[in-house]
């Protein structure tokens, strides 16, 4: 008869994958609440990162040295992620078929290249990466060849054409996502390190609804148009990557229902899921600049009067941009991380790292940043065997294996039990991989049986080395013994 069983639920770590959470100041991702702090790059040039200007020479900006000696430098005042533009107003890149609202033929070569090598200096250094495929600044009037370049601007199309759109899906979008990593398992789309993707910086300011269009559109887009653009290109990615979407809101005014003076949340779910069932972004984005201060009577936007309850922001919510120096807020550096801290944000991202402009660089940040780094290293820098709910189980582990890393009660469980001729049973629940943040993998399990609990001890069960997830209950079953047993299920995530 069976003298001693004990069954151990164990996650081993294959890949990680991302999710989002509406918990108060953080974003889910790899299995860990994480508060995401760090600068803009914005730019090394605008435009001219990722790809060239044929009218200049073919010019690029991106700098392997530059971008080796920001992260390490970011890495050292505690942070942990950057926020960096792609596209802006199409300058350099995608490859256009005319100057001026023409179609999405391809991408330039240095697109992905620099992509590469951005990527892979983020992981030798650890920092997530947040790219914003697009600028408001893709509605101005198309360019010229001796000003930014012939296909700057005149971009309104993709927005308010879905045929146009589609181009830039297919023939920009998808090979980017599809783009292998050099020297890495993963594809730009899967790989850890590009935490998420922002579908157009601050466009508000193009939308004629907002009150607010920059004086340099002619030709605004409706507010309709810009978030059918906003739902669709966000559904793809959610179809064909891992991992997250946010938009750079121009100020909470245009994100929130209740902040005083707010015009609503033009970027909620109900808004965007209309166009695209997948649409909805994972976690939302605000800037903040001394003008939003207000009157603090009939109107604010600032996130340091307004918590994230306030504005009631059913979302984690990143302050993206704020001047990196205080300039014109009222506030140093230092009180507006803590602050938005404080008020539930789940980041802030200071503008910029360069200094592209007069608000500031990381000089005047570095110092701020550091000092909020040490006081929430466990939240900017979680260690893997951080265990939120105190279940013992690891939030990393927890993830892999499916189950709620929020709820102390929310672990992977088995029953055990003595069936007919004498079959021993262990049942558990093969939840499949599958909602946010699970796309492109698979979950396994595997029993293992032991007759101690020395670390060396255990050995695969036959017939249940690998088994396949299906959102069902799975039996496995095996000859009881009269020896103690003692067994364990594992749990892991692999590329399909």
């Amino acid at each position: 008869m069976l003298r001693t069983a004990f069954v151990s639920l164990t996650a081993g770590l294959a890949l990680f994958a991302a999710t989002a959470l509406a918990d108060a100041g953080a974003v889910m991702w790899r299995g860990q609440k994480l508060h995401l702090s760090g600068p803009n790059v914005a730019w090394q040039n605008y435009g001219v990162d990722f790809g060239r200007v044929e009218e200049w020479g073919n010019y690029c900006a991106y700098d392997h040295a530059i971008t080796d000696s920001m992260f390490s430098n970011i890495v050292a005042a505690g942070g942990n992620c950057v926020r960096w533009w792609v596209f802006c107003d199409g300058r350099a890149s995608p490859e256009f078929s005319s100057t001026s609202g023409g179609t999405v033929v391809g991408l330039d070569p240095m697109v992905q290249a620099n992509l590469d090598d951005a990527i892979a200096l983020a992981e030798a250094h650890g920092i997530y990466l947040v790219f914003c495929l697009w600028d408001f600044g893709m509605l101005f009037d198309d360019s010229t060849a001796s000003g930014r370049g012939e296909h700057a601007g005149g971009h309104r199309n993709l927005i308010a054409d879905a045929a146009a759109r589609g181009t830039f899906i297919t023939n920009a979008l998808l090979p980017i996502l599809r783009h292998p990593v050099t020297n890495s398992a993963y594809t730009i789309a899967t790989h850890p390190q590009v935490l998420a993707w922002e579908i157009i910086n601050e466009p508000e300011w193009g939308i004629t609804e907002s009150g607010a269009v920059d004086s340099s559109i002619h030709a605004p887009v409706s507010l309709a148009q810009m978030q059918e653009f906003t739902a669709v290109l966000s559904g793809t990615i959610h179809r064909n990557a891992n991992q997250l979407v946010t938009l750079g809101s121009a100020c909470l005014k245009w994100n929130s229902s209740t902040a005083l003076g707010a015009a609503g949340n033009w970027w909620a779910d109900s808004e965007l899921t209309r166009y695209d069932a997948d649409g909805a972004l994972d976690f939302y984005q605000i800037h903040y600049y001394g003008w939003m201060n207000g009157d603090s009577v009939y109107w604010s936007y600032s996130p340091l009067f307004n918590s994230t309850a306030t504005a009631s922001l059913d979302k984690p919510t990143v302050v993206g941009e704020f001047p990196a120096s205080g300039a014109g807020t009222t506030w140093t550096v230092r009180q507006i991380l803590d602050g938005c801290y404080s008020n539930g944000y789940a980041g802030c991202w200071s503008w910029t790292y360069l200094g592209n402009d007069s608000n500031g660089s990381w000089t005047d940040s570095s110092a701020a940043y550091a000092t909020f780094g040490t006081n929430h290293r466990n939240e900017i820098r979680p260690p893997s065997d951080f265990d939120r709910d105190g279940d013992g189980v690891s939030d990393i582990a927890e993830y892999i294996a499916g189950t709620d890393s929020s709820a102390s009660n929310g672990c992977l469980t088995a029953a055990l039990l003595l069936g007919t001729n004498n079959l021993l049973q262990i049942t558990f629940e093969a939840e499949e991989a599958e909602g946010p943040g699970y796309g492109g993998v698979n979950r396994y399990y595997a029993v293992d049986r032991s007759d101690s609990l020395a670390p060396v001890a255990w050995q695969s069960v036959a017939g249940y080395i690998r088994i396949a997830s299906s959102n069902s209950a799975v039996t496995c079953s095996m000859p009881a013994t009269n020896s103690a047993g003692f067994f364990r299920i594992r749990a892991w995530l692999e590329n399909r």
